[in-house]
């Protein structure tokens, strides 16, 4: 679907938090299920990941790697499968089935996890080495990888499964790189801001955003004309360590960023903001559930306990 540049009418009703949801401390990914309703929440510095029921928003369980209890960073979830899939500091992705842990898969300094619901193919940006790591989502047999060249520090991964495309921020050369699932080649890269961490995709309207937290700004990008249409200023992002949240309900159209003063929303027609939600602790990141229409924002909380706040969207 072409985007329109005719302006969508403003919501009668603003996203909002309508529930919280306490965890320990350090909550960081989040991930959603929309198969189930089951929320995946990557708690940093505990070692284990917490899940959430998106129908009566509590926790139902809490697992991780028996065998290296190392820090879970990234998560990310196929709705087909029920696979659930995590990076550690210590150099392994997690593959789980339900709460149980099939597989360790190593790999070198892994951040942003992303999986296509149609292969089941994961991709693992490998910080260190610069490169995109491919695994199978169902074996956990590993795969090629793909070189992104010298210098290149990928971090944040999201696919449009429509579309064939892996998407990937490379803050070592300002940009994102468009990753063709079909050859595993970088087909095109387009510049952004400083300091690229996170990127999401809405497949409806074929846009990307990243979020360049040196700059405080949010890039958007049309994969298919591969051209930045516009560059967002957001309030200032809490530090390189921690980029902010980030997420797109394609349902509504509207864009999460998570920054050091809170969530600010985003319409994606039109690129203003329409509303921004306060938080007193520290936001980490977002997941969207579009068949219900709820972001999840994990947030540190400085007492030294977390929770995930629920935010309806219309």
């Amino acid at each position: 679907m072409t985007q329109t540049d005719t302006p969508s009418p403003t919501p009668t009703k603003l996203p909002s938090v309508v529930a919280t949801v306490a965890l320990a401390r350090n909550p960081w990914s989040v991930a959603v299920n929309t198969s189930n309703n089951v929320i995946y929440v990557a708690m940093h510095n505990a070692g284990y990941v917490s899940d959430i029921d998106g129908n009566s928003n509590a926790v139902i369980s809490s697992w991780g790697n028996p065998t290296m209890p190392d820090t879970p960073q990234e998560v990310a979830v196929n709705p087909t499968t029920g696979y659930v899939y995590v990076t550690s500091q210590g150099g392994e992705l997690w593959i789980a089935n339900g709460d149980s842990v099939l597989y360790t898969v190593a790999v070198s300094y892994p951040e942003g996890v992303a999986v296509d619901p149609t292969t089941s193919q994961v991709y693992v940006a490998s910080n260190g080495p610069g490169w995109l790591d491919l695994i199978n989502g169902i074996t956990g047999e590993p795969g090629p990888v793909i070189n992104l060249g010298a210098g290149s520090y990928p971090y944040g991964v999201a696919i449009d499964s429509s579309a064939r495309s892996v998407f990937v921020t490379d803050s070592g050369s300002k940009s994102v790189v468009d990753v063709d699932e079909a050859t595993k080649q970088v087909v095109w890269g387009v510049s952004v801001g400083n300091a690229p961490e996170l990127v999401a995709v809405n497949p409806l309207t074929s846009r990307l955003y990243v979020t360049n937290t040196n700059d405080n700004t949010v890039s958007v990008i049309d994969e298919k004309a591969e051209a930045v249409l516009s560059t967002l200023t957001v309030p200032p992002f809490l530090n390189a360590v921690n980029p902010g949240g980030l997420a797109v309900n394609p349902s509504t159209n509207h864009i999460f960023v998570g920054t050091s003063t809170g969530v600010t929303v985003i319409d994606g027609q039109t690129d203003a903001v329409l509303t921004t939600i306060s938080f007193s602790d520290e936001v980490a990141e977002i997941a969207v559930n579009p068949s219900t229409n709820r972001a999840y924002v994990a947030v540190d909380g400085a007492s030294g306990s977390g929770y995930v706040a629920v935010i309806q969207d219309q």
